[in-house]
């Protein structure tokens, strides 16, 4: 069993007849023959004819604007990886960001997601995927979508098995991805700009970035795989620009409402406190400065339950701040 269900044999057949007559004809091809040139296959190849890779696409400069793969509305990359930091610590400690995150991901899975086909031969193969033990759609997809909302961004490493086609999805950390490459397809001035690989940071004892080119159907006519899906993984990003490279956070935008918020509460809190607190005030009337320091040597502060005995000439009362917290209920509400 092929990796495709698509019967393009003759189509693929069809068309690159179609591109070598074509590309034949441009370069003047007499009695059968190239002038100067005899390997046609080498001739008509997208890298010969036109300076594109095999999917058609010609890459971008390596310093895209204001740096190394960063756009004109990319986030600085110290901010970028800083955002997705902060995201995820809000997650953690403030009730509001998870809620938020949360209430996301039950909007967008609810009670779970199924696929479906009317074709008994396609639904087997379903199946076999999403039931799959490393896979197991039913828990990693709630996960997926949480964190996609976190961090703005989220790569899925593919593996297929050569012998049947089984196809098995890992997760990169966003905190791993370097850059986003970009790609452009058409001419120049008018091109088409689309992301073509992720670039993941060098791991420990590696000299350079690996490259994971991102999954998409092969258009090149020349291709064994043309009409398939080729690449090593899976690229989503959300929150930006069309011409941005990487993701946001759905927290981004209020992260700083949400820890303005998490102080007043907090400050709520411990008005609470103070407004709870009291001191008992006691008059000693006719008493000079020694007597009242004499007295307050010998006294304890009543505790619940005890009896005091006193005369007129001693008042004792309580004594609680104002501290208007009312004020910060509404503050809290609104």
């Amino acid at each position: 069993m092929g990796l495709t269900v698509l019967g393009l044999n003759a189509q693929r057949t069809e068309q690159q007849e179609q591109s070598k007559s074509r590309s034949l004809a441009a370069l003047g091809m007499t009695g059968g023959r190239i002038a100067g040139r005899a390997d046609i296959a080498e001739a008509i190849s997208p890298q010969q004819l036109w300076g594109l890779d095999a999917q058609g696409y010609r890459p971008m400069s390596p310093t895209r604007a204001f740096g190394p793969m960063l756009a004109a509305r990319d986030l600085n990359p110290s901010v970028q990886a800083r955002m997705q930091q902060v995201a995820y610590y809000l997650y953690l400690v403030n009730p509001l960001a998870h809620r938020i995150v949360e209430y996301i991901k039950g909007y967008v899975v609810g009670d779970g997601v199924t696929v479906e086909s009317e074709d008994p031969a396609a639904q087997r193969v379903i199946d076999t995927f999403w039931n799959d033990t490393v896979n197991a759609m039913d828990q990693s997809l709630p996960e997926f979508v949480k964190e996609l909302s976190i961090f703005g961004e989220q790569c899925w490493l593919v593996t297929v098995n050569p012998l049947n086609g089984k196809a098995r999805i890992g997760y990169m950390d966003p905190a791993e991805i370097e850059a986003i490459e970009w790609g452009e397809l058409g001419e120049e001035g008018f091109a088409v700009q689309v992301p073509v690989a992720v670039v993941r940071r060098r791991a420990p004892g590696e000299k350079e970035s690996r490259r994971l080119r991102i999954i998409r159907r092969d258009e090149n006519p020349d291709s064994p795989d043309y009409g398939r899906l080729t690449g090593e993984c899976f690229y989503f990003a959300i929150n930006k620009a069309r011409t941005a490279s990487r993701g946001i956070s759905d927290l981004f935008a209020i992260t700083d409402y949400l820890d303005g918020y998490d102080k007043l509460l907090f400050g709520l809190i411990d008005r609470v406190g103070f407004a709870n607190a009291f001191i008992w005030d006691v008059q000693l009337k006719g008493a000079t400065e020694e007597q009242i320091q004499e007295w307050l040597k010998e006294q304890r502060p009543p505790k619940p339950g005890s009896v005091r005995a006193h005369n007129e000439q001693v008042e004792w009362k309580t004594v609680s701040p104002s501290l208007h917290s009312q004020d910060f209920n509404e503050a809290a509400l609104t």
